[in-house]
């Protein structure tokens, strides 16, 4: 939490609840409301999705990459294309929602 704090994710607040007594708590900032899943601005399906093991574990191929390999990160990682692993069951709906929520919050941005 101090990371998230120190980055402006959440806040921390102290509390009165009584005269003697102080209470420490984190609070939502302008970044981290766009996580709450309630809200059509919600991001957080795109995160879901971005930080899917699955997804992440690629990350550690990134170095071949730049230094000239044919084959993308993912492929190197999983044997297969990020698209391929796109209709997997395991994934399917967990790219669908994100992609969903970014074109609800595109739709957003573009009409104003």
């Amino acid at each position: 939490m101090r990371l998230l704090v120190h980055s402006n994710f959440f806040s921390k607040t102290i509390v009165h609840e009584n005269p003697e007594e102080e209470k420490e708590v984190y609070t939502l900032t302008p970044y981290s409301r766009f996580l709450i899943k309630d809200k059509v601005t919600s991001f957080s399906p795109s995160v879901q999705a971005m930080v899917d093991p699955v997804v992440v574990s690629s990350w550690q191929f990134l170095g071949d990459w730049f230094q000239g390999s044919e084959v993308t990160p993912f492929e190197k990682a999983h044997g297969m294309s990020f698209w391929d692993y796109c209709e997997s069951p395991e994934y399917n709906n967990i790219f669908n929602e994100a992609m969903a929520s970014d074109s609800k919050l595109m739709s957003l941005v573009v009409k104003d």
